[in-house]
């Protein structure tokens, strides 16, 4: 996970390093997703890319949706 979060891919709600890690809602599903497509072949990078974009599709849904 600390790996992920050295990426970008994920980020912790903790502040201060060598506590233990905590993740809010959003993050958890993009780690069960990444690790999905891990589990399916794919690459980190590409899980990350195809996650990022699948979260960047549901935001711009939700918010054509509030409209």
């Amino acid at each position: 996970m600390r790996y992920w979060e050295d990426k970008g891919i994920i980020t912790s709600l903790t502040e201060e390093e060598g506590k233990n890690r905590r993740y809010d809602c959003k993050n958890i599903k993009k780690m069960l997703l990444i690790k999905e497509l891990l589990d399916e072949g794919y690459t980190l990078d590409a899980s990350a890319e195809k996650v990022k974009k699948r979260m960047e599709m549901i935001e711009e849904t939700l918010n054509k949706l509030k409209k």
